[in-house]
């Protein structure tokens, strides 16, 4: 499993799944909407065990994504 099997459990199931890196599934995800109009942001996924995380720039954040603050400390 690796990141982008991540997002596409996020987007089927509303969920990360395991961390890629530990295998944990205490994986927690958060988007940001940086140009509300056209609904343009970021998200990071991240892993609360391991702090390792992934971040994807540039993507349309949906009304039904988790928006959010990521915790300090996460390793990209």
């Amino acid at each position: 499993m690796n990141w982008i099997d991540s997002l596409k459990n996020i987007a089927q199931h509303g969920k990360p799944g395991k961390c890629p890196k530990c295998g944990g599934d205490n994986t927690d995800y958060a988007c940001h909407v940086i140009s509300p109009e056209k609904r343009n942001g970021y998200m990071d996924v991240w892993c609360n065990d391991c702090k390792r995380a992934y971040h994807i720039s540039r993507m349309e954040v949906t009304d039904n994504m988790k928006k959010g603050i990521c915790p300090k400390n996460l390793i990209y």
